[in-house]
């Protein structure tokens, strides 16, 4: 315990460790404001924007909860009209809010490409013709209408920080082995009367517990600041309709309380991964520069695969940077390997902590 403790306090004391806390913090409610401020509203011709219009949408919306039925729709309809007014260069309508919006994009005829490429909505579309009533009839249950919005945020906010955050924990993690053999610690270490065995995992339980922690806390501030500015209603609601992709399934038709969780997992999982492989590359290096260099290029390395080499999705799936892309999670649903990739990550990352361990005994 005593040198865990030591580890622990070496990391988290070191300048490095505090700019980057204090920069993935601030990306993070910096990309939340974004998303907040990008929201608009039109109520009965009063337009408001960011926190204003999601307490306008959530208070429309509120009179519907529950079961959406052809009649909700058409009321609805009736009700707010469907988007119309068009803005050179804004590529929505002006006068749409969270209501009409679902309307005109999932239950009429209408559709917005872009200011120039749009058709106003003429006629609404009975939901069991449409792609809810497919979902409704895949799962089996009934078209949920309740503001979701706010887990559509949760999770955009979510992905963006959990990627700035491995960012950190590569710069933070990756130095913890090749740092003592570069300064020339390593054998004096090796003497202690705790011996080799001890000094490694509490170097290995020193950087799980920063990479965890990290993870944790990213979560705990998404979800409360989603849940004070959106609320926690729109759990039953499909996650197709939440995250607005139409082409997966059936993970698409599933609620979005079940796709929360197979996220949260994954990024915990891809943040264990990278952390594995930073302890490993640490261990395999004399320095912690071309440690961090090479860690670096191994994480950003599956975007450029993806662009030149199609077929090895598989093994993109699989690294830590896909793992917490929470869109992923559609694809790779579909394709029926999603379970395939968790259980490999798991596993991998066993494997690498224990290749570290032999690694770092025989410097």
């Amino acid at each position: 315990m005593r040198l865990y403790k030591s580890e622990l306090y070496k990391l988290c004391s070191r300048k490095r460790f505090l700019f980057g806390t204090v920069g993935v913090l601030t990306l993070f409610l910096i990309y939340f404001w974004v998303q907040l401020t990008s929201i608009s509203s039109m109520v009965d011709g009063v337009q408001a924007w960011g926190y204003q219009a999601v307490q306008m949408d959530r208070a429309i919306t509120k009179d519907w909860k529950g079961t959406l039925t052809d009649e909700k729709v058409a009321q609805i309809a009736d009700l707010y009209g469907f988007p119309h007014i068009i803005k050179e260069n804004y590529n929505n309508f002006v006068d749409f809010n969270f209501l009409n919006t679902l309307i005109h994009k999932r239950l009429s005829d209408g559709y917005i490409n872009t200011w120039r490429d749009y058709k106003i909505a003429t006629h609404i579309i009975p939901i069991a013709d449409s792609i809810l009533g497919e979902f409704a009839q895949e799962s089996g249950m009934p078209v949920i209408l309740e503001y979701y919005y706010g887990w559509y945020v949760f999770l955009e906010v979510l992905t963006f920080s959990i990627l700035a955050a491995s960012i950190f924990i590569i710069f933070i993690v990756s130095p913890i082995f090749s740092e003592e053999i570069h300064i020339g610690t390593l054998q004096l270490l090796f003497t202690t009367k705790e011996g080799k065995g001890m000094d490694i995992a509490a170097k290995i339980a020193a950087a799980l517990t920063v990479s965890i922690g990290i993870f944790a806390i990213i979560v705990l501030l998404d979800f409360l600041l989603c849940g004070v500015v959106f609320g926690l209603d729109g759990l039953d609601c499909f996650t197709g309709l939440v995250l607005e992709d139409w082409g997966y399934g059936p993970l698409a038709s599933m609620p979005i309380r079940t796709y929360i969780p197979i996220v949260l997992i994954s990024d915990f999982i891809g943040i264990l991964l990278l952390c594995a492989i930073s302890l490993f590359l640490s261990a395999f290096f004399s320095s912690p520069y071309p440690t961090v260099v090479v860690n670096t290029l191994c994480w950003s390395a599956p975007f450029i695969l993806r662009i030149f080499f199609h077929k090895l999705y598989l093994f993109q799936y699989m690294s830590p940077v896909y793992m917490v892309l929470h869109y992923v999670h559609l694809e790779t649903d579909w394709m029926g390997i999603r379970q395939k990739i968790l259980i490999f990550a798991f596993v991998t990352t066993i494997v690498l902590i224990i290749a570290s361990v032999r690694r770092y005994r025989i410097r």
